[in-house]
């Protein structure tokens, strides 16, 4: 059996178990907590494996296309209504990065590339690689982010738990009659992944999650008679996205979490507790549900979150745009925010 047989088998076997335990125990978000967890003790143990070939882009079409299905005139426009919330959230969280950035440097780390790459919400991928490329250390920029990454993901719906129980929702979809045959369901799948690649390939932020969300609003708000993603895919993609991101705990990586678990639990605590403020003065300003904004403001992956707030019966589509007005601000401001504040320091030092 090769390599890739191997990868998937024991994703989808490591995964597969923890999404069903958690589905037995009704935690929250059973298939992306459990896989997630399932692999970080894998991982601990010892038990490593390659990931499975484009195991994580898969889950996020998989999952993306399912949430863009939901997407209906409506909700379209109750979207479209928030935009200045979304916007304001969205910059607020870019000042929360930036607040944590200035504290990291002064007092953990003192370079300014490292401190501000590790602190601002953004994909791990890029931040990694855009403060290699400023000088900063790409070690520790990582180890922050991974984090941060699985610590919101793991606290935030453990933490209503805790606080509200369990009483946890799956995601209905309605879809004109005559159009649910899962013959059709193939063309459903390839046209999420032909357009999350074209997104890809222009370049657009977020490409495959958002890309999919596209095609299946689009589908959904035209009545293009094409059946939605079902259930048991939606949760074969959440357990793509939890064992993928479990990966991320490797014996290096592990390591390096020893040497730098201060600025590493600094730059998650920080931003955690900024977000939450952030969020419940959005909530109070907007009236905007509690749920909802804590999960929207939450600076961990976008899809992670959707498919959080779906379980926790957030509005998801709100989630989901918050968390893309994110994307697109960080990456449209982060090179001049750096640059500004780079100059500024290298003055005054």
């Amino acid at each position: 059996m090769g390599n890739l047989q191997r990868g998937w088998l024991r994703t989808l076997g490591i995964g597969g178990i923890g999404g069903a335990l958690f589905m037995v125990l009704g935690l929250p978000v059973p298939w992306l907590l459990g896989a997630l967890f399932a692999g970080i003790v894998a991982m601990f143990l010892g038990v490593c494996w390659e990931s499975p070939w484009h195991g994580r882009a898969l889950g996020q079409v998989l999952v993306g296309s399912t949430l863009g299905f939901a997407f209906t005139q409506d909700v379209l426009a109750q979207v479209v209504a928030m935009a200045g919330p979304i916007l304001l959230g969205a910059s607020l969280s870019i000042l929360s990065g930036l607040v944590t950035a200035v504290v990291l440097r002064r007092t953990l780390v003192g370079d300014w590339a490292t401190a501000y790459f590790a602190a601002m919400p953004a994909g791990l991928a890029e931040m990694s690689l855009l403060g290699a490329r400023h000088g900063g250390n790409p070690v520790i920029i990582i180890t922050c982010h991974v984090l941060r990454v699985v610590s919101i993901v793991c606290l935030v719906p453990l933490g209503f738990v805790l606080l509200y129980g369990g009483d946890w929702q799956d995601l209905t979809i309605v879809r004109p009659n005559g159009v649910s045959h899962l013959g059709w369901l193939p063309i459903t799948v390839a046209g999420a992944v032909l357009v999350a690649l074209l997104f890809q390939r222009l370049r657009i932020p977020n490409a495959l999650i958002l890309g999919s969300i596209c095609f299946g609003a689009s589908v959904q708000l035209l009545d293009i008679p094409l059946p939605a993603i079902p259930e048991a895919l939606f949760a074969f993609g959440q357990v793509l996205l939890g064992a993928t991101l479990a990966m991320e705990f490797t014996r290096e990586r592990m390591s390096a979490l020893q040497t730098y678990a201060l600025p590493a639990v600094s730059v998650t605590a920080l931003l955690m507790s900024m977000s939450l403020t952030i969020a419940l003065y959005l909530s109070w300003l907007f009236d905007l549900d509690g749920i909802t904004s804590v999960i929207a403001m939450s600076p961990a992956g976008s899809v992670e979150m959707a498919v959080t707030a779906v379980s926790l019966g957030a509005e998801f589509q709100l989630v989901i745009a918050f968390h893309l007005a994110r994307v697109f601000m960080i990456n449209g401001l982060m090179g001049p925010i750096f640059s500004v504040v780079h100059y500024w320091i290298a003055r005054r030092d």
